[in-house]
């Protein structure tokens, strides 16, 4: 009997660490602004940056980052993730028989004129779904730029 005792606790107790690891290491999802402090230049790569704790480790290395449809993210750097699967998504549209247009990733127009030419710098693996990227100047629709 008290080897059955034993047996259960330790079920019991393998049980419990087993859920507390996988709630702790369980996907959760994030909206990304747009606009940060109103501006619209570099809000993503900030936003996703800075998705860290105080010592530079990610808050969660499995977070989804969910991008609003109708709206634009203008980049002004690289979108890097090294070290962490990165994931963004497109929003679920608010009403099916009323389709909306994906969310656009695109580069900003830089102090100097210039656009930086890379949207992501992939050091981990990288899942996107339902977003646009858009290789073209936004001051210049015809002049592409780049690579989409």
């Amino acid at each position: 009997m008290k080897k059955c005792s034993v047996f259960f606790m330790s079920l019991i107790l393998m049980a419990f660490l087993l859920s507390f690891q996988l709630f702790a290491q369980a996907p959760d999802t994030l909206d990304v602004p747009d606009r940060i402090d109103g501006v619209a230049l570099g809000a993503i790569n900030k936003f996703i940056h800075g998705d860290t704790t105080a010592t530079g480790e990610r808050n969660n290395p499995n977070r989804v980052y969910r991008l609003d449809r109708e709206k634009i993210y203008f980049v002004n750097d690289a979108i890097r993730n090294h070290d962490f699967h990165l994931t963004m998504i497109a929003a679920k549209p608010a009403d099916p028989a009323n389709p909306s247009r994906p969310p656009v990733v695109m580069s900003g127009i830089l102090e100097d004129g210039s656009l930086f030419p890379i949207f992501h710098w992939a050091g981990g693996d990288l899942t996107i779904k339902g977003i646009y990227y858009y290789s073209f100047r936004p001051d210049a629709p015809g002049n592409q730029w780049g690579n989409g």
